[in-house]
């Protein structure tokens, strides 16, 4: 096992059901096993055990419903678990507003995963917390798949939480990231999310915010990353999610992942807004996390300039 190897397993079969709310969860089965480079994972259905490393988790399926009501609303959450220890990030959402044929969704999430003790499980979570209960919300079978890739596991890393709740307003604000549950040298925190990264280079960079809203309006908020202060968007960095505010459809998520090119002492923050007077709150779960990519590797970072 080294880094750079990567497993891609997918869905090519698996139609199952996620329970309406509260009435349990959908723990992911990817039943084929598409690439293993590396043997960097072992398989014990729904789990992916992992050994010592750091890993990029992603995943993606795709969600449908059998009823055919028009104005039905259906959300589905997803997060990525690790065994005995719960929900650890790559939150993801997809709604579903049925009419006029209009009834799929597609679920998405990431996280930087450093595991400090082989044989770790690892699996993929979906859920609903709507009030839909006229049919079944299903998993599309030949769509989802989970990908896992090995990172350089030296000190190149720092993972950031927020111990309390954030408000998202129409005033842009920088999410509280104050926890650091990693930092390896060559980052810091001012104790409020905004990251120094003391070394030029370029980082992989992913955030990850599971977010509610308690009105009845249809509501919707962004993320995105700036550099050196608040008004300079790192091209590329924003997440969206869109709240719709009835049947119970009242969380979202707000999660991105990419490379960025940075200077000595750049320093970086995840900020977001709403654009209208609502206020929408980060959890307690937020995830921001950064991993120096090493030095000789081959990436290409690729920016639209002309509006297309």
């Amino acid at each position: 096992m080294a880094a750079g190897d990567f497993y891609i397993r997918r869905n090519a079969s698996d139609t199952t059901s996620v329970p309406n709310a509260g009435g349990g969860n959908e723990d992911a089965h990817w039943d084929t096993l598409v690439k293993d480079e590396g043997g960097i994972v072992s398989y014990t259905d729904p789990n992916l055990q992992l050994d010592i490393g750091t890993y990029l988790i992603m995943y993606s399926e795709y969600f449908d419903t059998t009823n055919t009501t028009n104005n039905e609303r259906i959300e589905v959450q997803g997060e990525i678990h690790v065994s005995g220890t719960g929900v650890v990030g790559g939150y993801g959402q997809g709604y579903i507003r049925k009419s006029s044929g209009d009834q799929e969704c597609c679920v998405r999430g990431q996280h930087i995963l450093r595991v400090t003790s082989d044989n770790t499980d690892v699996f993929i979570r979906f859920y609903r917390t709507d009030n839909f209960t006229s049919g079944t919300v299903n998993r599309v079978s030949g769509n989802g798949g989970v990908i896992i890739l090995e990172l350089d596991n030296n000190d190149n890393f720092a993972f950031y939480s927020n111990s309390a709740t954030h408000n998202l307003t129409a005033t842009a604000s920088t999410v509280n990231f104050n926890t650091n549950d990693r930092q390896d040298t060559g980052f810091s925190n001012n104790g409020s999310g905004v990251i120094t990264i003391t070394n030029a280079g370029r980082y992989l960079v992913s955030y990850s915010m599971d977010v509610s809203q308690t009105v009845t309006s249809r509501e919707d908020c962004v993320a995105y990353l700036t550099v050196n202060g608040t008004s300079t968007v790192e091209v590329g960095t924003y997440s969206y999610c869109y709240l719709r505010g009835a049947d119970g459809c009242q969380d979202g998520a707000l999660t991105w992942a990419g490379i960025i090119d940075v200077a000595a002492s750049d320093t970086i923050q995840v900020r977001g807004e709403v654009p209208t007077s609502a206020t929408i709150t980060v959890a307690t779960t937020g995830r921001f996390q950064i991993w120096q990519i090493p030095s000789g590797g081959d990436e290409c970072i690729i920016n639209a300039t002309n509006g297309d």
